[in-house]
């Protein structure tokens, strides 16, 4: 790959959503041959998912149905509020990636600004992608 002093390295193409596995050691030139030290170091990455996109939605009678962009990963998180700027107190539900769609039930009759993000899974912990574009839709 590199060779010199480079303490770093991008790799391209990879793909969203997925996990990688890297070896790595050093190395020097001597008489036209590289010599590798015996010391591997293993880095293991998982690169966020792409941002998703809301494709439909529609209220009925205290409820929101979602239709989302499928995109590869663990699973999308949904977040609701009655204020644009999202604060801290916003609802928010899990969705399986499995699933494309996802139904909110009891809600009030408001203004309501929505918005969705796929997750990873890494170590146990959830990695975020970005969210999509706020989506706002009047519940009768």
């Amino acid at each position: 790959m590199k060779s010199g002093t480079t303490k770093s390295y991008t790799v391209k193409k990879l793909v969203a959503g997925t996990s990688y596995k890297f070896r790595i050691c050093a190395y020097a030139n001597s008489s036209n041959e590289k010599i590798y030290t015996s010391k591997y170091t293993n880095l293991s990455v998982t690169t966020l998912p792409k941002k998703t996109a809301i494709k439909k939605f529609s209220a009925g009678s205290g409820k929101v149905k979602l239709q989302w962009k499928e995109v590869k990963c663990s699973g999308y998180q949904i977040q609701y509020s009655i204020s644009k700027k999202f604060p801290s107190s916003v609802k928010k539900a899990d969705a399986s990636k499995k699933k494309t769609s996802y139904t909110i039930g009891k809600l009030k009759k408001k203004k309501y600004y929505i918005r969705i993000r796929a997750y990873v899974k890494v170590n146990g912990k959830k990695a975020y992608g970005k969210w999509s574009k706020v989506k706002v839709i009047k519940v009768r």
